[in-house]
């Protein structure tokens, strides 16, 4: 019997970290919701309140998938360079 292209390789993992992400946000979804109903509190508008959820989930599957390409370690020092002195 013979697998069919979703059941296979790079594209099984995507729909299961993808199906993941869609939990995840539904989670964070239901819990906001609840919380300002519960406290009244919704904000001036709901996209304030969804949006960061959404931005920090997406972007936290974001790196988790991402495979960045070796670097030199120069790079690595003026990143980390630059990251302190706009800290400063």
């Amino acid at each position: 019997m013979t697998q069919t292209t979703l059941e296979r390789g790079p594209v099984r993992e995507l729909l299961r970290s993808t199906t993941w992400l869609n939990l995840i946000l539904s989670i964070q979804l239901v819990v906001g919701l609840a919380y300002a109903y519960v406290t009244g509190d919704i904000g001036s508008r709901l996209s304030h309140f969804v949006i960061p959820f959404v931005w920090l989930t997406v972007s936290a599957w974001v790196i988790w998938h991402t495979r960045p390409t070796p670097t030199r370690r120069l790079f690595h020092i003026g990143s980390a360079l630059i990251a302190v002195v706009y800290q400063n």
